[in-house]
C-alpha cells in the first residue's frame, strides 16, 4: 500500500513509524508548510513504488536528501525532491 502524507498545514515533525521498514508502493510527502523533520521515517529500507518530497516550504532539502540516502538502493521507483526549503 501507499503512505500519503499531503496537505497538513499544522504537521511539524512525522513520528511514530519506528517500526515501519517497508513501503510496497510510494511515499509521498508534499505540501505539508509546517513541516521541519521526517526522522520518523529513516528506518525505513524498502520502498517499492516512488519517493516524492515536495513543496514542504519549512523542510529543509537536506533531510529529504537524508531519508532517501537512508533507503538507498531499497528504492525501486523515481526519486522526486523538490520545492523544499534550502
Amino acid at each position: 500500500s501507499n503512505l500519503y502524507i499531503n496537505n497538513n498545514s499544522s504537521l511539524q515533525s512525522i513520528n511514530g513509524f519506528g517500526s515501519l521498514t517497508e513501503i510496497v508502493m510510494n511515499l509521498t510527502v508534499n505540501s505539508n508548510p509546517s513541516l521541519r523533520s521526517m526522522d520518523g521515517l529513516i528506518g525505513i529500507e524498502r520502498l517499492g513504488g516512488n519517493l516524492s518530497v515536495r513543496n514542504n516550504s519549512s523542510l529543509p532539502t537536506h533531510r529529504a536528501q537524508t531519508l532517501r540516502t537512508s533507503i538507498g538502493d531499497g528504492i525501486e521507483g523515481t526519486v522526486t525532491i523538490s520545492g523544499n526549503s534550502p
